[in-house]
């Protein structure tokens, strides 16, 4: 339905209806008669406009402690991102760290002030196409409990390799962070690693087997209260 060609006044055609990235590659057109055979060559990329596939949850933390925003894009590269707040272009200072890695875009406010509350606008764009999305910072003079900003999707693994389940929390440090499998702690060794860095939680489980599919919790506490959530991972 979406390709089609034709053969008329000597022109040979190939025809997209809609052009999709699965279509990105190289393409031969052979003509041939009693006499012989001849073949010509043609690449086609498809480019994907910049999008924002996961955007940041809004944000509620404690005077004086950091605050990070998370975007992550899609499309063909090269990216230009760019962070906002009230019309002005926000960069890396001594108040700000603004970093761009492995399609993830994210903003890092290194010491919350209460004038730092508010709505921040997160722009991403190539040559084809641009997009974005705002996030709510609230930031409070009390003791925030934790909550997740980004929360824990279903994965797969093989058997036999390595996996990784990562979320992300917010709230007053300290927070302290576990992990549960099926309703059990997980206690960190040769089988699991877990950590806990600039407020991303990871999880990384070794030696998949089948008995390790099944559902995986994180949680986590400070004085304030706390916080869960769990995705099922299949193997």
């Amino acid at each position: 339905e979406n390709i089609s060609y034709s053969f008329v006044n000597n022109i040979a055609t190939l025809n997209f209806a809609s052009a999709k990235p699965e279509n990105t590659g190289k393409y031969t057109c052979q003509i041939k008669n009693e006499a012989g055979a001849q073949e010509c060559f043609a690449s086609l990329s498809v480019l994907e406009p910049a999008i924002i596939v996961e955007k940041p949850q809004p944000t509620k933390v404690t005077a004086g402690d950091s605050c990070t925003l998370e975007c992550t894009v899609g499309g063909t590269p090269e990216f230009i991102t760019t962070w906002f707040k009230d019309g002005t272009e926000l960069t890396s200072d001594e108040k700000y760290k603004v970093s761009f890695f492995g399609k993830v875009a994210s903003l890092k406010i290194l010491s919350t002030g209460t004038d730092d509350s508010g709505e921040y606008v997160f722009e991403v764009k190539n040559n084809v196409g641009k997009s974005s999305c705002t996030a709510i910072v609230d930031v409070s003079d009390r003791i925030i409990p934790p909550s997740f900003t980004r929360k824990l999707k279903e994965t797969y693994g093989l058997l036999g390799s390595t996996t990784s389940m990562e979320c992300k929390v917010s709230g007053s440090p300290p927070i302290s962070v576990s992990w549960s499998f099926n309703g059990s702690e997980i206690v960190s060794g040769d089988k699991y690693q877990t950590t806990l860095t600039d407020n991303t939680c990871t999880l990384k489980v070794s030696g998949l087997a089948p008995a390790d599919a099944g559902k995986y919790a994180c949680h986590a506490t400070n004085i304030a209260g706390s916080d869960e959530c769990s995705a099922v991972f299949v193997c």
